[in-house]
Order: structure tokens, then C-alpha cells, then sequence
């Protein structure tokens, strides 16, 4: 890794043979991986399969790192336009081959990838947790069958046991920003789906850097609204109580677990429930209220708590959509939260992806769970909409520090969302 970084990616000028370079990883795959194949059994969307032939394939690998590249050199770009143009230069673009190329390769003897369940069925034929899998399958929720699947299974997560190499040919004046690029990925980045939430998380014997060190070397005062990067990104980590099973397992459920209790725990984002009921109980956060206040349906059940009329999770990531359970007794049919333009009418984008990456960290020699925030100048521009299927209501979702301390999770944190999960991280 570079010891320093040039604020702006380097001229695109066409290299002669004897300028290019070799950067060269080993990496492991050291928590289960969601999905990563190419094909989906339209019967069963959710059983989210791994490639049984290439589990970690060369094209996955190039598109994490192109979105590394941006979140460490892409951002300083003057516009958009400018970033594309060199990001499609380095790493390819449709009409042309980038400058960068790339190979993976296994080191020794090949581990076939296999399969471990995060759900089982319960006694009323429906499917639940497995012991010990909790905070995972908050994570892996998707796995859960949907109406429409034919298929009832759960599906399932894969162990990829292999020791990779992951090749690159650089330009040498190219060297520094792809080599970041490739240590932001083998701290921070995954193969396959929902790496955001620790899963195919990968890590390199070969990164000696400490991550909190190699983050806090990304300070630029001007980078692009709408391009996550390091520029000003907080880490924090924590070492989790011991638990059974690997030690990474632990720190990793243990960063899970924490998003979970902040969002919905018992005591913490949510009311705990009856002692003889398995129904947990009110949410303490305000969205349910302001959907039910929104699509004007509420169960008799549910008596109206004076919420503060706000969306505060939505910067979280979106869509977020909402099942309420008494539901055939008035309360609201599914909604979903989604990003919005002006007015009621929808953005081209239907997603936002969330600024928060949760997995297992190796520092100094332990696992620790990590909880890194992502920077964006621009995020305080969201705007949010209450989708209910036949209306898109705009909402806010920016607090006051009055507001915030309304809501009893984010008492005590300050008004931002996000960096109220960084100090209840912290504790």
C-alpha cells in the first residue's frame, strides 16, 4: 500500500509493456457467502446459490474493486462524468478493455464450497432461527420463502474454504490507486450478496496495514455527492464477549446482533413483549405510527403513541418494507419506504444502499466486530416516500436533537442516525 495517495487518479495516457506492474493478494473467504452464482431458480428466488464450478469468479471481484476505487480516488473526481470516464479507462468499459487487468487463482488444492442453514422449520410448519444463528438470520432474511415461492425451503448460506490469489497488471503511475483500492476491499469488502452486512467478508494475510490507520488517511474536503467513500469515514470496532464457534463467526453475529438490538431489540428499539407471548412488542421507533398515520388504517389494538411524524431509518438503506401483523384487523397493508424525488413522484433509483458496512475485522491479532460508516457530502439530500402500493407519500426523516431524544434508541446519541449506531456500536 501506497504511503501516500495522490488527491486526483492518475493521467490515463496508454503505458508502454515495460511500466506495467504486479500487485498480488492472498485471500481467504472467512464468513458464509450469500448468493454468487449466476442462476435463479425462478421457483425458489430465495435459495440464493453459490457458483458450484467458480465460487469466486474474476468478474465479482473486478466490480468490488471498481467500487473501491471510487469510494478511494473515483470520489475526488471533478463530476461524475469525469469519474466514469476514468474508471471505465482503468478497469473496462463495454466498447474497451480497461488498463487493469486481473486473474484469480487457488492456492494449493481446490475446497469445494459447502452448504450451512441458517433457518429449520418450527413446530407450526412455518421456519424460524436456528440456534445460535440469530443475528445471522436478521442479516439473511432473504432466505426466507416469499408467498409466491412454490419452493417452501429455506435457503441456505455457503462456506468457501480455498485460499485464493488475486493477480492485477497495473500501469506503474496507476499503482498506488488500484492498490488501494485492493487493500480497501480485503478489509472492508466481500464476494457475493449483501456484503454490506459481513457477509462473504474476505480477508489477506497479506494487508499488514491497520485499518483504522489506512482509513483516517482518506481526508479530502471536496469529494462527489452520491459516491460513498473513505474520505472522512468513522470506524469503530469492538472486541465481542466469547461464544462459541470461530472467533471471527463471533465478532461478526456480534456486529450483526448490534444493528439488530438497535433497531428492533427488546428494551432497546421495541418494547419487550408478554411474558407468555412470542409477539414482541411495540416498536419504539416512529415509522410504524407515522405509516398507520400516512395510510390512515390502525387496528383497535393499537392506540396512537404521539410519535415524532418521521422516517429516521430510512438512511439506513432502502427500500424498507414493513409487515404488519394485525393487519386483517385494520392496521396497514405491507408498505415500503423508498427513495423519492420532488413531490410524490418516484427517483429512477428505487434502492439506496446502506452507508454501514458490519463484519469481522482481524486487528492486532483478534477478530473484532467493525462498523464502518461510509462518507457521502450528499446524503443529507435523500428524500424519502411511504410507498403503500397505490400512493407514494413524501416523508421526512432528518431529526432535531428534541426529536431524537423522543425516540428512546437515539437517547443520549445526538440527532444523527447514523452516528447514534456508531456510539450504541461503541458501548
Amino acid at each position: 500500500m501506497s504511503s501516500r495517495r495522490p488527491a486526483r487518479p492518475a493521467a490515463l495516457t496508454t503505458p508502454a509493456d515495460d511500466r506495467m506492474v504486479t500487485i498480488s493478494r492472498r485471500f481467504t473467504v472467512v464468513t458464509p457467502v450469500f448468493g454468487g452464482g449466476v442462476r435463479i431458480d425462478k421457483t425458489a428466488p430465495h435459495h440464493k446459490e453459490i457458483d458450484p464450478v467458480t465460487p469466486v469468479r474474476g468478474a465479482s471481484v473486478r466490480g468490488q474493486l471498481r467500487f473501491w476505487w471510487r469510494a478511494t480516488h473515483g470520489c475526488t473526481c471533478s463530476s461524475i462524468e469525469e469519474m466514469r470516464e476514468r474508471e471505465g479507462a482503468l478497469w473496462g468499459a463495454a466498447s474497451k478493455a480497461g488498463r487493469v487487468s486481473l486473474t484469480i487463482r487457488v492456492e494449493g488444492e481446490a475446497e469445494p464450497a459447502t452448504q450451512i442453514a441458517v433457518y429449520e422449520s418450527n413446530e407450526r410448519g412455518g421456519i424460524r432461527a436456528k440456534r445460535g444463528m440469530e443475528e445471522v438470520a436478521y442479516g439473511a432474511f432473504p432466505l426466507q420463502p416469499p408467498k409466491e415461492a412454490s419452493n417452501k425451503d429455506a435457503g441456505s448460506l455457503s462456506l468457501v474454504g480455498s485460499t485464493y490469489v488475486v493477480s492485477l497488471r497495473v500501469p506503474q503511475e496507476n499503482r498506488a490507486e488500484v492498490d488501494d483500492a485492493l487493500t480497501a476491499w480485503t478489509l472492508f469488502g466481500a464476494i457475493g450478496g449483501r456484503g454490506r452486512r459481513g457477509f462473504g467478508a474476505v480477508h489477506s494475510p497479506d494487508v499488514v496495514s491497520d485499518a483504522a490507520v489506512f482509513v483516517g488517511g482518506f481526508k479530502h474536503l471536496s469529494t462527489l455527492e452520491g459516491v460513498p467513500s473513505l474520505h472522512n469515514a468513522q470506524l469503530v470496532t469492538k472486541e465481542p464477549p466469547r461464544r462459541d464457534g470461530t472467533a471471527q463467526m463471533a465478532a461478526w453475529s456480534y456486529a450483526l446482533g448490534r444493528l439488530q438490538a438497535f433497531r428492533q431489540g427488546p428494551e432497546i428499539g421495541r418494547n419487550r413483549g408478554q411474558s407468555n407471548s412470542k409477539v414482541p412488542g411495540r416498536s419504539r421507533w416512529p415509522e410504524p405510527e407515522l405509516i398507520r398515520e400516512k395510510t390512515r388504517r390502525r387496528s383497535a389494538k393499537h392506540q396512537a403513541l404521539g410519535h415524532v411524524s418521521k422516517a429516521p431509518r430510512a438512511i439506513f438503506g432502502l427500500p424498507i418494507i414493513t409487515h404488519f401483523k394485525d393487519k386483517s384487523e385494520g392496521d396497514p397493508t405491507d408498505t415500503k419506504f423508498v427513495p423519492a424525488a420532488e413531490g410524490p413522484e418516484p427517483n429512477q433509483q428505487d434502492r439506496l444502499a446502506s452507508p454501514l458496512i458490519l463484519r469481522p475485522l482481524r486487528i492486532g491479532g483478534k477478530w473484532k466486530a467493525a462498523c464502518l460508516l461510509m462518507a457521502d457530502p450528499g446524503r443529507g439530500k435523500l428524500r424519502v416516500a411511504l410507498d403503500d402500493g397505490r400512493t407514494r407519500h413524501p416523508v421526512e426523516w432528518e431529526l432535531t436533537a428534541e426529536e431524537a431524544e423522543q425516540i428512546r434508541p437515539m437517547q443520549g446519541f445526538g440527532a444523527d442516525v447514523l452516528t447514534a449506531f456508531l456510539k450504541f456500536f461503541a458501548k
